[in-house]
């Protein structure tokens, strides 16, 4: 898996975990940031997938790998 630019594509409606890398500081550190998220086409924004709040400075995504098996 690749990451993909906000820039080039956004991920298809109704999918609703990536991978987003955030370049600007988050939750208070000036380390890039990787989070799960997703994009509301609704809203024209991206939304953190555990607390729904918005999440700003996204610049690429990737689909999540898929679980290890048991």
């Amino acid at each position: 898996m690749e990451w993909i630019s906000i820039k080039e594509r956004l991920p298809e409606e109704n999918v609703y975990e990536v991978l987003v890398k955030v370049d600007e500081p988050f939750f208070g550190t000036s380390t890039p940031r990787m989070i799960v998220a997703y994009y509301s086409e609704e809203f024209s924004q991206w939304r953190c997938e555990l607390t729904s709040k918005e999440v700003y400075h996204v610049t690429h995504w990737m689909p999540l790998p898929k679980p290890p098996k048991d």
